[in-house]
């Protein structure tokens, strides 16, 4: 068995005490036993929520709706993670799950194929991106705190900061013309970003989740930002792990 799977799941059980909602409401956990499509094996909880069938076959196997982003990229289930080694699981995943790995397959594999890579993309974007990663955290510990996250928290000097500095990244944004301008902004803007990590990381250590949603709510401030200097490092050939 998954030794990082099994880790996740005595994670999120410690993770959600002392008031919580408890683990088996955060993840929805209902019997998803059922045969392997090809050979028929009887496939337990644990199984299914792997990509491929453990029979000699290995086919790929539907998408588990029960899985989380944190246990299907095999990374521990915490808002500070390894950047590095998710990357490195997508990359993994992604050599097994790839379309075209598929296309001489049966309609079938093509499919599973499709949905699973899928949301392996889909959990690689929001895991490696600091809000993102926040707001998922904290959808799964208690789903009532995703609308106090869209509430602004914030002093309004405090927001008037945060706007002013967004017009000025804004344009600079729009003078930009070499891929090492592009660079420096991306590094000016994790810098801007790092103290929010730090604050939103001890939030989640101390499980001061109405602390977590006002600093995240801060940091959506710079979403915009963050998506168009992305959309940059793609115009510009530039890889950011």
């Amino acid at each position: 068995m998954n030794r990082c799977l099994t880790r996740n799941l005595k994670c999120g059980i410690e993770f959600f005490t002392n008031g919580r909602p408890d683990f088996k409401q955060i993840f929805n956990f209902q019997k998803s036993n059922y045969n392997c499509w090809s050979c028929k094996k009887f496939l337990n909880e644990l199984e299914t929520k792997s990509q491929f069938c453990p029979c000699d076959k290995n086919v790929i196997l539907p998408v588990c709706n029960k899985i989380n982003y944190f246990e299907l990229l095999n990374i521990d289930f915490n808002y500070d993670i390894d950047l590095i080694q998710l990357t490195k699981n997508f990359r993994q995943k992604m050599r097994k799950l790839h379309p075209d790995l598929f296309t001489m397959k049966s309609d079938n594999e093509k499919k599973y194929s499709a949905e699973q890579s899928s949301l392996v993309n889909k959990a690689y974007d929001a895991l490696k991106s600091p809000i993102k990663r926040g707001e998922y955290l904290l959808g799964l510990i208690d789903s009532n705190y995703l609308s106090e996250v869209t509430e602004s928290h914030e002093s309004d000097s405090e927001k008037q900061k945060i706007l002013m500095e967004i017009m000025e990244l804004n344009e600079i944004i729009d003078e930009i013309k070499l891929a090492k301008e592009v660079k420096e902004l991306a590094l000016r803007l994790k810098e801007i970003i790092k103290p929010f990590e730090e604050e939103l990381e001890k939030a989640f250590n101390l499980k001061d989740y109405p602390k977590a949603c006002s600093v995240i709510s801060k940091m959506k401030y710079f979403k915009n930002i963050d998506d168009r200097v992305k959309d940059l490092e793609l115009k510009f050939n530039i890889e950011n792990v």
